[in-house]
């Protein structure tokens, strides 16, 4: 029929319908299949890389296992001292938390004092929260101006203000308290004196010993001294009273007193030390050989205390063997020169000689020599006497010379023979004398 007819045509185009759709999913499904051979070919080749890469990233597995104990010991480490830092702290705040406070305290009748010079008042206090006893201590500040007894009895004593420092102890705790004690008055001028002695202010080659006397009509708190002082300066505890020095050379010693009331007083001493022995120089010979007296001199230099004589001289008139010369400096120490021997062969007195009281002098022979006389170069005419001129001339003047007078022999040696003639002129007149 039209309708089977139609049913048909249906049936056909269905049919092709299917035929096109399994078509298309069979070619679709090939195309896949296709893909899947590709990446499983593509997975194939690199297999073995892929193992030699991954073993070269994550390493031996036996390493692997060594690193990973080692880091688990290490946190396990770590952790322990975590643990034990907690606890420890935790211990510590239970201790705060839980630790019995035992309670108590003082209170002060009153924080404030005004007193005259001579007057006293006590501090007076009651204790609070406990029933055990509690012992203060008390000390003032300024004792020049108040003191304070150990059962709190103050005095005045200056005009001034001190902080008198109540201390107590409430079981294991520390407590204090503070008053303010005020002294009303003349202001009363303290006076201190500080007195320096050395045993020797001169050069001197032994220790120097400072006495040190400090007064005060208050008490003496401190006593130091410094050497050589010159801006900052290290000072030191007076020990007794007395200071030694023993430093050679100069030394400045500046000593600082202090008293209760805060005076200061300064002052300072200097002491000279010299214990290095002087130099001698002696350019004479050692054999030395006179007709006559004769005189040996040396030298002497010293950089400290210096010398007491520049130049030393020893006059010898007989012979003597293994002579030195002793020099000595401001000190005390001294040095000898080299030894040396002198030898004196001496003729008879050649002459001996006189002053009138005219000025005439007049000489005696011990000896006669082809010349005799008062010229040096033994020249002239023979003469026993000669009369002295001598410039003074007016009242309260007065004038002196030295006379020599020669003798010369026939070996060529001359003798000679002085005296000092001094001239002193009056009222009445000029006379002459001899020294």
């Amino acid at each position: 029929t039209e309708d089977d007819e139609a049913v048909k045509v249906k049936n056909q185009n269905s049919e092709d319908d299917y035929n096109d759709f399994y078509t298309s999913f069979s070619e679709m499904d090939e195309d896949e299949s296709k893909k899947e051979k590709k990446k499983s070919k593509k997975k194939e080749e690199p297999e073995e890389k892929d193992e030699e890469d991954y073993k070269d990233f994550y390493g031996n597995e036996e390493e692997e296992k060594v690193e990973v104990k080692e880091d688990n010991y290490k946190k396990t480490v770590i952790k322990i001292g975590i643990i034990v830092i907690l606890a420890l702290l935790l211990v510590g705040l239970l201790f705060i938390l839980f630790r019995k406070t035992e309670p108590g305290d003082i209170e002060l009748s009153k924080t404030e004092f005004t007193l005259e010079i001579g007057q006293k008042d006590y501090i007076s206090y009651k204790i609070v929260d406990t029933d055990k006893e509690i012992n203060p201590s008390f000390t003032s500040t300024n004792p020049a101006v108040a003191t304070v007894t150990d059962t709190g009895e103050i005095t005045g004593v200056a005009k001034g203000e001190s902080i008198i420092t109540v201390n107590y102890k409430v079981g294991r705790t520390n407590k204090e308290k503070k008053c303010t004690v005020k002294v009303n008055g003349p202001e009363i001028k303290h006076e201190m004196s500080l007195d320096l002695k050395a045993s020797t202010t001169n050069w001197t080659n032994k220790d120097v010993t400072i006495t040190v006397d400090a007064k005060s009509d208050t008490k003496i708190t401190s006593i130091k001294y410094a050497i050589n002082c010159s801006g900052s300066c290290n000072y030191t505890d007076v020990t007794n009273n007395k200071i030694t020095i023993s430093n050679n050379g100069t030394t400045k010693v500046t000593v600082v007193a202090k008293d209760q009331s805060n005076l200061e007083v300064t002052k300072e001493i200097t002491t000279k030390i010299d214990r290095e022995a002087p130099s001698v120089t002696y350019t004479g010979n050692k054999d030395i050989t006179s007709k006559s007296d004769v005189e040996v001199c040396v030298t002497c230099s010293d950089s400290g205390s210096g010398c007491k004589q520049a130049k030393v001289c020893k006059k010898f008139t007989s012979s003597k063997s293994n002579q030195v010369i002793t020099v000595y400096d401001n000190a005390g120490n001294s040095s000898n020169s080299p030894t040396f021997n002198v030898t004196i062969n001496k003729m008879t007195q050649p002459c001996t000689l006189k002053v009138s009281k005219d000025g005439t002098v007049s000489a005696t022979l011990g000896e006669k020599g082809v010349y005799y006389g008062f010229n040096s170069d033994c020249t002239g005419n023979n003469e026993l006497s000669k009369k002295i001129s001598i410039s003074a001339s007016k009242a309260g003047e007065k004038g002196a010379k030295v006379v020599r007078y020669y003798v010369k022999y026939k070996n060529g040696s001359i003798g000679s023979c002085y005296l000092t003639v001094i001239k002193e002129c009056t009222a009445s007149g000029c006379t002459f004398r001899a020294n």
